[in-house]
């Protein structure tokens, strides 16, 4: 398997939030939304969503109660940056509530960024099928089986800018099959890669 050069993303995010503290005063700061996205990758995830300027989108898969919505939402500079925020809000795959309608408490959760935000109720998938917006930040922290992940990378990938970038959570955990698929199918298209705590982070070259 090839390796993608690495980059330190969260270094250079820390150090440029050091440089920058007026700006992005609070970036790090604890958020009351439930998850299991740390603050270490939520903050990385708000810097990328900061360098998303140009014509692309932001695409968030899996979003459960919209900790890492937040946190993309709160890093876009510009208000005209589309992000749409994809899942079922069934709760299919997380742990607590299995069967349980996550939304009203996603939409009360984001309440802050709403005007930023564009959720879709639907399967990943099957949403991506009918996608024809270019994707410039790619977020992937739905079902995290290998087939699913496998099928998540294989739908949303093909709709990618060159040098987009592209974060996978729980690529370190043992029991799932996230590591495996983004072996697979994303390590040997990225030209930088790194891994800031679960998050797999990586841009297309």
């Amino acid at each position: 398997m090839s390796h993608a050069p690495q980059l330190s993303v969260a270094r250079r995010a820390r150090n440029r939030l050091l440089k920058q503290t007026g700006r992005w005063l609070g970036l790090i700061r604890p958020i009351p939304i439930p998850g299991h996205l740390s603050e270490t990758e939520g903050s990385v995830l708000k810097w990328l969503a900061g360098r998303t300027t140009g014509p692309g989108v932001v695409v968030e898969v899996g979003a459960y109660k919209g900790r890492s919505t937040y946190y993309i939402a709160s890093g876009l500079r510009s208000a005209a940056t589309r992000f749409y925020s994809i899942d079922t809000w069934n709760n299919e795959d997380m742990p607590d509530g299995v069967g349980r309608d996550f939304f009203e408490e996603y939409q009360r959760n984001i309440a802050p960024w709403r005007d930023r935000i564009q959720p879709i109720r639907g399967d990943s998938v099957t949403v991506a099928s009918s996608w024809s917006a270019p994707i410039s930040l790619l977020f992937i922290d739905a079902n995290h089986t290998y087939s699913a992940v496998k099928a998540d990378l294989r739908a949303w990938l093909p709709h990618l800018l060159p040098r987009a970038w592209v974060c996978c959570h729980d690529y370190t955990q043992p029991t799932c099959g996230v590591k495996q698929a983004v072996d697979e199918d994303l390590v040997a298209r990225c030209r930088l890669s790194d891994i800031i705590d679960s998050l797999f982070v990586g841009q297309i070259n």
